[in-house]
């Protein structure tokens, strides 16, 4: 057998346990003595003799994915597994679909500030050729789902394109007998009980809204044409949608704001919609700096995150924990769509888009809804396979980022080839776990037996790294 080179080891110094997270299966456990794992781990590599007890460990081992058979080619495994499950996997549909690049807000941080004011919206005809164009392509790949994200701009600026879209999705998908749903992207200014009430029947599961920190930082932040604050009004929206509609409550931080949201979570924590909420995440805002020259890539090059982001989202995230408030508490997030080619953003114009942070940028475009896909460009943009190995190494997070958002790359060096590379993020996430289920060990004799905290294996990439890492946030082996 040999050690998986998509395990991660998470300890701390003055603490006997120690996770040990597989990046691949997404398995994880919680084991008794981290100095008895290090002793297995190098009898492993060294294929010297096991004890019995440590041969029974290697069953659970190799159940979690954590050993695997030295015949075993874990990058071949991996590309295999990414070919079959994400690149060419077409049982569900996605769509990032801008119904408007209009706005009703003007906040000062926008990235679209530029095309707002244009009052862009996507027309009936447009819709029609979408429904038309989703529907050849479920007939085409015989999918089980259609999903869309209604995204703008503000989504609910164009409601009657909205509407029309779901209405004629979800009638022939029932037609089908395809699954149909999708969600909104809104800023909830415009939210209304009925109309959600009414949107519920065509399809809508879930609505994200963003609140950027407390009422006093949010309404600096988030402000209407004429700089009037939103706060009162989305929470008074919210409140009249209790126990109507799932919410994802997401928001957008930087030095001005990032001390409230500890209020924001003790407000949400108190809120009549508290009940709605199926996670809470706050994100910073980004301010690339713009280079003309492509990174040397280095373990921590170009992060989307860095330090006091990462620090600031992990401890908001642990806050909201100890509300008991859902929020996301795994690092498992995948590839993103660009490497799915049953995903595609569509602006509002028709044109299609492989990567979601690129809609609407119409170099990026690769096709539209009138003539399809144009496969050259579409393979320009996945590239002809995913080769993060190229550039990271045989790093163990590889199956969680794929190689890195090429969306940051390109807003730094004007190059769409480049990742950002967040492996601190993703060890932060790691000793969270551990931090969360180090409670849960049970005190055992002989130092070898482990809590499992989930063995439930799900399709998620592996990252190894080929070097330790100590700090502030706990240790790191492979």
């Amino acid at each position: 057998m040999q050690w998986s080179k998509f395990n991660v080891i998470a300890e701390k110094a003055h603490e006997k346990r120690c996770l040990v997270y597989n990046t691949f299966s997404d398995s994880q456990v919680l084991c008794d003595d981290k100095n008895i794992l290090h002793t297995f781990k190098n009898k492993i590599k060294n294929k010297t003799p096991l004890t019995d007890a440590e041969e029974k460990l290697c069953e659970t081992f190799v159940e979690c994915g954590f050993l695997v058979d030295d015949n075993t080619n874990e990058k071949q495994d991996f590309l295999n597994w990414f070919d079959e499950k994400v690149r060419n996997n077409y049982e569900e549909l996605s769509y990032l679909l801008l119904t408007s690049r209009t706005c009703n807000l003007r906040c000062p941080y926008c990235f679209e500030k530029d095309v707002l004011a244009k009052g862009l919206n996507m027309s009936m005809e447009t819709a029609r050729q979408f429904v038309e164009f989703n529907n050849e392509r479920v007939l085409k790949y015989k999918s089980k789902k259609v999903a869309i994200t209604f995204f703008g701009g503000e989504p609910l600026m164009n409601v009657p394109v909205l509407e029309y879209i779901a209405t004629e999705t979800q009638r022939f998908c029932l037609k089908q007998n395809t699954e149909f749903e999708f969600g909104i992207v809104t800023n909830g200014v415009m939210l209304k009980r009925e109309k959600v009430k009414e949107w519920i029947k065509l399809g809508l599961k879930w609505i994200k809204i963003t609140l950027d920190g407390d009422k006093h930082d949010h309404d600096k932040l988030r402000v209407t044409q004429s700089g009037k604050g939103t706060f009162d009004k989305i929470w008074a929206n919210l409140s009249d949608l209790a126990g109507i509609i799932p919410f994802y409550i997401g928001g957008n931080f930087n030095s001005q704001n990032e001390n409230s949201l500890k209020q924001l979570v003790d407000r949400l924590n108190d809120s009549p919609f508290r009940n709605n909420i199926f996670s809470a995440e706050f994100k910073p805002i980004q301010a690339y700096e713009q280079k003309t020259e492509a990174p040397v890539r280095t373990d921590f090059t170009g992060p989307a995150f860095d330090a006091h982001h990462v620090e600031v989202m992990m401890r908001t995230r642990n806050y909201i924990q100890s509300k008991n408030l859902p929020s996301n508490d795994q690092i498992g997030i995948g590839p993103c769509e660009l490497h799915r080619k049953s995903f595609f953003g569509v602006d509002m114009t028709g044109k299609l888009y492989k990567c979601s942070a690129m809609v609407g940028k119409e170099q990026f475009a690769s096709g539209d809804i009138w003539q399809g896909a144009d496969i050259k460009k579409v393979d320009e943009r996945m590239g002809t396979g995913i080769t993060p190995w190229k550039d990271c190494g045989d790093c163990a997070f590889i199956p969680v980022c794929a190689g890195g958002c090429k969306a940051v790359g390109f807003e730094r060096y004007q190059d769409f080839s480049i990742g950002s590379c967040d492996k601190l993020y993703f060890k932060q996430m790691v000793q969270e776990m551990f931090e969360r289920n180090l409670n849960e060990t049970i005190g055992y004799e002989d130092g070898l037996d482990v809590t499992r905290a989930n063995l439930e294996t799900k399709t998620v990439f592996n990252q190894e790294t080929s070097d330790d890492y100590s700090g502030d946030i706990g240790m790191f082996s492979v």
